[in-house]
């Protein structure tokens, strides 16, 4: 992937973040599990595009009701973007840990 590519990814986890599709604070995360697509390819819940069978998936499940949905799958590209904005959002608010 190039680097313009992570960007627009980084991009859509932000934009998610400031309409409530992702949480801004990794602290919410209560589990991450990367497994291989086992069945019919799922559609990633940050980039939209499907994970396919050669990609590892990774299921976020969050702590209570963070948002409509307990838990996200993406891919790991996508997880990284979206662990990057979410820290980058709790540095803005002053709330990183330190």
């Amino acid at each position: 992937m190039l680097e313009p590519e992570f960007t627009a990814l980084r991009k859509r986890a932000a934009d998610l973040i400031k309409k409530g599709g992702l949480p801004a604070k990794a602290a919410l995360v209560k589990s991450v599990v990367a497994s291989k697509v086992i069945a019919n390819p799922i559609k990633c819940d940050l980039c939209a595009q499907l994970i396919k069978s050669e990609d590892l998936q990774y299921r976020i499940t969050f702590e209570g009701k963070v948002m409509s949905a307990e838990s996200r799958v993406v891919h790991f590209l996508c997880h990284a973007a979206w662990q990057l904005e979410a820290a980058q959002a709790e540095q803005k608010k002053g709330t990183a840990p330190s």
